[in-house]
C-alpha cells in the first residue's frame, strides 16, 4: 500500500523538523514539506530539508494549515499513493508507527489515527466504540493520521476557510456523512503537544 507524507510548517524548529523528515525518508516515504509563510529567519531550517532532496513549497501569504494539507493530497495523488500521512512539524513518530496504522486502512475507512495522544500533560484518548472489530470514533486530530486520498478528494479535501481550528474535525464530519469510518489503531500512541493543555482531577475524574 503506497503512502505519501505531508509536513505543514510554520516557524519550524530546525532540529525537530530535520529529525522528523530524516526518519520519514529512512522509512522510504515520499515527503512534501509545505511552509505557511514563515519569516526569512527560518530559511535555514527549510533549506536543510531541501538539502535532503525533499520538495519544499514556500508561500508568501499565511493561509492556515488546510492549504498545506490539500497540497499534500495533491502530492499523494501525483505520487500514486492511496493514503496520505499528515504530520505536524513537532510530532514524534515512534518506530513502526505507520506499520501499526496500515492494517486498519481498509475499504470503508476514511481516516486512521493513533488511539492515544501522549501530550506533555499526560495520555489523552478519544471516546470510542467497537464496531465490526474496528475501534470507531467521531473525529481525530490531523497530525499522525492516515487519510484516504480518494475519499478526501471526494469530499472536497480539507476546508481552507477554517484556517487552523476545526480543520480536522470538519474533515472527519464530511467523511462520516459519506458513510466512511474514522478508525483508531488500538494501543498505538503518538507524541504530540496539544497547545498549553494540562490535565486536572475534578471529583475523581481526569479532565
Amino acid at each position: 500500500m503506497t503512502v505519501a507524507v505531508v509536513v505543514p510548517t510554520y516557524r519550524p524548529n530546525s532540529t525537530e523538523l530535520l529529525a522528523l523528515v530524516t526518519s520519514l525518508q529512512a522509512a522510504g516515504l515520499p515527503v512534501l514539506v509545505t511552509d505557511d509563510a514563515s519569516p526569512a529567519t527560518f530559511d535555514s531550517a527549510l533549506r536543510a530539508v531541501e538539502d535532503l532532496g525533499v520538495t519544499v513549497l514556500r508561500h508568501e501569504r499565511n493561509a492556515g494549515i488546510a492549504r498545506g494539507l490539500n497540497e499534500g493530497l495533491g502530492f499523494a495523488f501525483d505520487a500514486g499513493a492511496a493514503w496520505l500521512l499528515t504530520v505536524d512539524q513537532d510530532s514524534v513518530l515512534p518506530d513502526g508507527y505507520l506499520a501499526s496504522l496500515l492494517p486498519w486502512a481498509v475499504t470503508g475507512v476514511g481516516v486512521v489515527a493513533a488511539e492515544l495522544i501522549a501530550d506533555a500533560s499526560g495520555s489523552i484518548g478519544y471516546p470510542s466504540r467497537s464496531v465490526d472489530g474496528q475501534l470507531i470514533t467521531e473525529e481525530v486530530i490531523q497530525t499522525g493520521s492516515l487519510w484516504s486520498v480518494a475519499h478526501m478528494q471526494s469530499v472536497g479535501g480539507f476546508d481552507e476557510s477554517l484556517g487552523i481550528d476545526a480543520v480536522d474535525a470538519a474533515a472527519c464530519l464530511r467523511l462520516r456523512e459519506k458513510g466512511l469510518r474514522v478508525v483508531l489503531a488500538p494501543d498505538v500512541s503518538l507524541a504530540h503537544h496539544l497547545g498549553n493543555t494540562r490535565q486536572v482531577q475534578i471529583f475523581g475524574k481526569t479532565v
